[in-house]
């Protein structure tokens, strides 16, 4: 849909992960599955619109699920990056050297 309305998208995806933030990445771990059981619970109660919002809050992209998004990439030719580390600082390099033309959306894996 991008392409076709004239926007040429880069995907940039996460690399390896800074060690650094592995307390961080743990805590954002255990958010994910303590939104998962709440989202369960209310189901569980018939409360769709809780679980829904607890359900978004649990969701966590896998290396299979990123992988299958760069074939399909790949496939359709839309250009992507792997960043060394983090894709926000992959990002900050690329509109730093004035790369990038326009805002970008990150989105964490």
């Amino acid at each position: 849909m991008l392409q076709r309305n004239g926007v040429n998208p880069l995907m940039v995806f996460d690399g390896t992960a800074v060690a650094a933030k592995q307390g961080e990445n743990s805590s954002r771990r255990n958010q994910r599955e303590t939104a998962l059981e709440k989202a369960m619970e209310a189901q569980a109660k018939g409360d769709s619109t809780t679980a829904r919002s607890f359900f978004a809050k649990a969701v966590c992209v896998t290396h299979e699920m990123a992988h299958q998004l760069i074939l399909e990439l790949q496939e359709r030719g839309v250009p992507f990056l792997v960043a060394p580390f983090e894709a926000d600082g992959q990002l900050a390099f690329l509109s730093r050297n004035g790369r990038l033309l326009v805002r970008c959306i990150t989105v964490n894996i």
